[in-house]
């Protein structure tokens, strides 16, 4: 279990290592500078004051029954130079979605999509600036998102000044969808641009880019969660110490790691259920039965939008309209007139007449739609007016003009038994969000955890903005701690150095009855043939094993050797155990887990990384001594037992003497004990003082 874990965690933090980087660093970068977007109070500070002359204007429904078209929404503005226009959502037919249409709000004609020269007017006329020049698109990386689809083909205008502003207009609504400017566009191509894999290429075929986003998040969650695990799991293989590691870049990783895994884990996976994988959570919005009946039937205006107007300005004195909107609700039309800062309601079904200006909708017809809206056999069990936000409708910034527009108050809240809550605003006439229990998982499990949005820390913004940040920095520095680090280091004053940890793990286990000196050491199984050129990069391993400590070979098709080791070993590798702050008997169960692929040197307080012709003549001197000190009819196993055959070349000369009989254990070039070219202990080709100390 744990040998797959770690190389899962480890293959897939090499591979995802880069990645993972770019997600957290480009998502500081996104916390502080938003992808572009045109909000309603830019929007509302670009428009022209709605000023029609004397005998306009044609209500909606007479100028699209002109125009030939079936609208779901109108608004009436001005275009151009006192141009009064409905813009229509038109539903074209086919399965692409409504677009926006201009309409003569006089005549009733449908109006030509803007020329350039004309866009270029309707931007100078919005921002006050002049013009530099446009062009055409359908879209480019600042307008990809589904969103603009209705407003599209857009006109990019360049407009004057120091900032670099760049306007996006509507060439079938006559008006400004977006803006963007150099600094905003600068940090959105290092921020959400990476952050959310959000090049045009992909991103303007959305399912395509929903698959990528979801199968690129997968292995990052599996990535972190198996850190998660074989970090706490390291905790508890040693009692003496709770961070088993030594060197320095395992012991950084595993601290930071631990520290870090909570914010990487919960991060990467909230970040794949924002994307709502393969439709886990419900839709926020209204099903298409619930709109209809939120909706109700259309009576038709019955009230000219200049007798709305005029109604206006009789009772605010200084009123200025910029916008008139007309509203369905449960079977009522209503016609909402935006200002600067201000909003007016007026009926507009009621008789042709104005009999009330209103600041919001009445609370009955708010109430009672939403009684209706599941259906008569499904009333709410509770229907109630709230003045403060609750854990699933608040604002990230209650006091941003931008919290008004999109979670404004007070609003209606209307709760079934089944746990669906809905919102509905008594400024807008709209349902701004419809929550069922599988709505409240998504709000925990991406909204709280991607953007910590917990009421504590939003009622402490100052908190939240600096725990996000310093949070986010902390994972990639531990992410990249262990990738970046190469398997095989270099040291820059001597040969080649094989890392002490990058061998495959070692793991003591308590000896079985009657060991030592008879205990024998077993190999792992992952051990290859090596060539004997330890240049060209090859090498052996070896462990030990619980029942029967004995030094194994074993080659590719899975053929055993099997040499004793002496118990003066088995002692000196308690002495260092006990040097190195560990328990003496090799055999405790604090052992356990112990990484014992190292260096020994009685000079140095801590095991050192071997060299590879190091390693290479240590091996050959440990068996070498193991030979010489074993007993040959404990060597010589049952025929069945073994194939004469050893993965080495060297351990097959070996175990080779052994069989031929004891005698020559101190004659041969690799057995002779003490004048052998690797087995001189003391003076081998390692250095003099070094012992060979793989365990």
């Amino acid at each position: 279990m744990k040998p797959a874990l770690i190389f899962i965690h480890k293959w897939l933090g090499i591979s995802l290592a880069l990645l993972f980087l770019m997600w957290f660093f480009s998502g500081v970068v996104l916390y502080y500078v938003p992808f572009p977007n045109l909000t309603q109070a830019e929007r509302r500070a670009g428009l022209q004051p709605l000023a029609p002359a004397t005998g306009c204007c044609l209500m909606a429904e007479e100028a699209a029954g002109r125009a030939g078209v079936a609208f779901t929404e109108a608004r009436l503005g001005m275009a151009g130079e006192g141009t009064p226009v409905w813009r229509l959502l038109v539903d074209t037919g086919d399965k692409s979605p409504p677009r926006w249409q201009s309409l003569d709000a006089r005549a009733g004609a449908r109006m030509a999509p803007l020329t350039s020269v004309q866009a270029m007017r309707v931007a100078e006329t919005f921002s006050g600036r002049r013009a530099l020049g446009a062009e055409g698109l359908e879209r480019d990386q600042w307008t990809v998102p589904q969103g603009l689809d209705p407003y599209r083909p857009l006109l990019k205008v360049s407009l004057e000044g120091g900032d670099g502003l760049e306007l996006y207009v509507s060439s079938t609504a006559a008006e400004v969808v977006r803006d963007t400017r150099r600094a905003e566009r600068f940090w959105n191509w290092i921020g959400a641009v990476p952050h959310w894999i959000y090049p045009t290429v992909l991103r303007q075929f959305p399912q395509a880019w929903n698959q990528v986003v979801v199968w690129l998040s997968i292995p990052g969650v599996l990535l972190a969660a198996t850190g998660l695990v074989l970090g706490i799991w390291q905790l508890f293989l040693n009692r003496l110490r709770w961070i088993p590691y030594r060197k320095f870049w395992m012991r950084w990783h595993h601290i930071a790691g631990l520290v870090a895994a909570v914010f990487t884990f919960t991060w990467i996976f909230s970040g794949l259920m924002s994307m709502n994988p393969y439709g886990v959570f419900s839709s926020l919005g209204l099903s298409a039965a619930e709109r209809d009946r939120w909706l109700g039937a259309d009576q038709g205006a019955a009230v000219a939008p200049q007798l709305a107007l005029a109604a206006v300005a009789a009772r605010e004195t200084g009123a200025q309209p910029l916008e008139l909107e007309r509203i369905r609700i449960d079977g009522q039309v209503w016609y909402r007139i935006q200002g600067t800062q201000q909003r007016w309601w007026v009926r507009a079904d009621d008789g042709g007449a104005v009999r009330a200006v209103e600041s919001v909708l009445p609370d009955g017809s708010v109430s009672g739609a939403l009684r209706r809206l599941r259906g008569v056999d499904r009333p709410p069990s509770s229907v109630t007016r709230i003045d403060r936000y609750d854990d699933v409708y608040y604002a990230k910034n209650p006091a941003s003009a931008e919290a008004l527009d999109a979670r404004p108050l007070p609003v209606w809240r209307a709760h079934w038994p089944d746990g669906t809550d809905l919102y509905a605003d008594v400024a807008s006439g709209k349902v701004l969000l419809r929550v069922d229990p599988s709505g409240r998982w998504q709000r925990l499990l991406y909204q709280g955890l991607h953007s910590l949005d917990f009421e504590p820390l939003r009622e402490r913004p100052w908190l939240r903005d600096a725990l996000v940040p310093a949070a986010t920095a902390s994972c990639p520095t531990k992410n990249s701690s262990w990738p970046l680090r190469s398997m095989v280091a270099r040291d820059a004053t001597g040969p080649r150095r094989l890392s002490a940890w990058s061998w495959p793990s070692t793991t003591m286990k308590p000896s079985a009855p009657g060991w030592p000196p008879s205990a024998r050491a077993r190999g792992t199984g992952n051990c290859r043939r090596r060539n004997a050129a330890i240049a060209r990069k090859r090498s052996g391993c070896c462990m030990y094993d619980a029942e029967r400590l004995a030094a194994v070979g074993q080659r590719e098709r899975g053929r055993f050797r099997q040499v004793p080791v002496p118990a003066e070993l088995v002692e000196e590798l308690g002495d260092e155990l006990a040097r190195h702050g560990f328990e003496r008997q090799v055999g405790a169960v604090s052992n356990q887990g112990i990484h014992v692929m190292a260096r020994f040197d009685t000079q140095l307080e801590r095991p050192v990384g071997w060299s590879a012709s190091g390693l290479y003549q240590a091996i050959k001197a440990f068996f070498a001594l193991a030979t010489a000190s074993a007993d040959c009819v404990d060597a010589a196993v049952e025929k069945d037992q073994h194939p004469l055959v050893a993965p080495h070349v060297w351990l097959t000369r070996t175990a080779g003497h052994c069989r031929a009989g004891q005698g020559r254990a101190g004659q041969g070039r690799e057995g002779r004990e003490g004048q052998g070219r690797a087995g001189k202990e003391g003076q081998g080709r390692e250095g003099k003082g070094r012992r060979p100390g793989v365990l």
